[in-house]
């Protein structure tokens, strides 16, 4: 079989030889898995990469048509097996990223002094807002509290946009200087 060329190998396999199949396999196994692992980086998935190529190989030699060598055809095929891994791999990667802002560090529960201290600064912050005049109290408690949009704040107190934005920046201003 060694003394055959790929086109012979491909027809060989296409009637289910598999001394053919695993002559191609020798040929081909390690130029092509260095060429995916250099992209990737990680033996595990290289091999399996190569597998799915040698695997597809197999299936599909029937429809296959090559005329010198089946070197183009299964680094083609390795090329695309390698971008569809690392999209795969991306996607499973940002799927991680996303999980991990929802998972807290293990920190010990806030202190009654913690707590207690939270509660006076709330109580604090209340108490000047409730020195505000109405419109920036209502302004400043719908975007902080209720989490409106500067248009929906002025659509429901029937003011300019610019009016509310003025409202809440003097209102943070306040506060700002307050709590220095």
């Amino acid at each position: 079989m060694k003394l055959l060329g790929d086109p012979h190998l491909l027809v060989k396999i296409a009637e289910g030889n598999t001394t053919a199949y695993k002559e191609v396999i020798d040929r081909y196994s390690t130029p092509l898995f260095h060429y995916i692992n250099r992209r990737i980086n990680c033996i595990e998935d290289t091999q399996e990469i190569l597998q799915d190529i040698f695997h597809s190989l197999w299936r599909n030699a029937a429809r296959i048509s090559i005329t010198q060598s089946l070197s183009p055809y299964l680094y083609q095929s390795a090329k695309f097996e390698t971008i569809d891994w690392m999209v795969k791999h991306k996607r499973y990667q940002s799927k991680i990223a996303r999980l991990q802002q929802y998972i807290q560090p293990n920190t010990a529960a806030p202190s009654n002094e913690e707590l207690l201290m939270a509660e006076e600064l709330h109580l604090e912050v209340e108490s000047e807002v409730e020195k505000m005049p109405t419109t920036m109290q209502k302004a400043f408690r719908m975007s902080r509290h209720q989490d409106m949009s500067i248009k929906e704040i002025a659509q429901h107190l029937a003011l300019s946009e610019q009016t509310v934005k003025n409202n809440i920046s003097l209102a943070l201003n306040r506060l700002r200087l307050r709590f220095k």
